[in-house]
């Protein structure tokens, strides 16, 4: 699959640091099931999904949700790996550059 998840075509389905990709089962016909990478808004994942990724690096990140009190932040996603957070152009510490794909990339 490639980098850029082809929802991209619909401006409102577009990766960026709220939304993700989630891995989910589809029911291709015939019983047979297969699994795909779907983009998310963090906000509407339900739960706690084990199988989520980066839509631009494909690495692993970490689901952050709105909270409360003083530093109230929309939901969004960080990379998990240190090296991610500064080679991928949505990771916090990329100040711009060459993008570079994750070397821990989330089958």
């Amino acid at each position: 699959m490639s980098p850029e998840p082809e929802a991209q075509e619909n401006t409102d389905l577009k990766p960026t640091k709220t939304r993700c990709e989630v891995k989910r089962k589809f029911d291709v016909g015939n019983n047979k099931k297969e699994y795909r990478w779907v983009l998310m808004a963090v906000s509407d994942i339900p739960g706690r999904p084990g199988d989520i990724r980066c839509p631009y690096c494909l690495g692993p990140i970490r689901l952050h949700f709105k909270g409360t009190g003083s530093k109230v932040v929309e939901d969004h996603f960080e990379h998990r790996a240190q090296g991610d957070r500064y080679n991928c152009r949505a990771g916090n510490g990329f100040k711009g550059g060459d993008h570079k794909m994750s070397l821990k990339p989330v089958e």
